[in-house]
């Protein structure tokens, strides 16, 4: 047997799954529109048989990266697996996660792994001779705010 559905609380979406034996293993295939840097995280739900070794393997440009997390922790959030790796355009990498568990008492779950950009993003700047005024306004549902921008 492999992964099942999971009844566990704080699922990402409308579900998880998880696996009760040792030896499954569970592949998020990746589709990156964009070389570059990213952060991968994970999403789990956690369980009283859940292990607290779950290792996961993160594939990318530079080779592979293996976490080992706690599931009986920290479910129903993102949790950050790493930070600034490299991945290429395409679906070379992945991230997967596997039963080390011996005992059928032990669990894994599978639920979800998002990835984002960790690019520094360097706003542009306001050009030497452009003068802003700005008349800044309250109503009632927000902020509204009117610039005037000449040079």
């Amino acid at each position: 047997m492999s992964f099942h559905p999971s009844g566990a609380p704080s699922p990402y979406g409308a579900g998880s799954l998880y696996a009760n034996v040792a030896g499954p293993w569970y592949r998020y295939q990746l589709a990156i529109p964009e070389a570059g840097s990213y952060s991968v995280h994970a999403w789990w739900t956690q369980y009283s048989s859940r292990l607290t070794n779950v290792p996961i393997e993160i594939q990318h440009a530079g080779g592979t990266a293996t976490v080992r997390v706690d599931q009986k922790t920290n479910g129903g959030k993102w949790n950050l697996l790493v930070a600034n790796k490299s991945f290429a355009v395409g679906t070379t990498g992945y991230v997967r996660l596997s039963n080390s568990g011996v005992l059928s008492s032990q669990t894994v779950a599978a639920d979800a792994v998002k990835f984002e950009s960790t690019l520094d993003y360097e706003p542009p700047s306001v050009p030497a001779n452009l003068h802003v005024t700005g008349l800044t306004d309250r109503v009632p549902w927000g902020l509204w705010i009117t610039l005037d921008l000449s040079a």
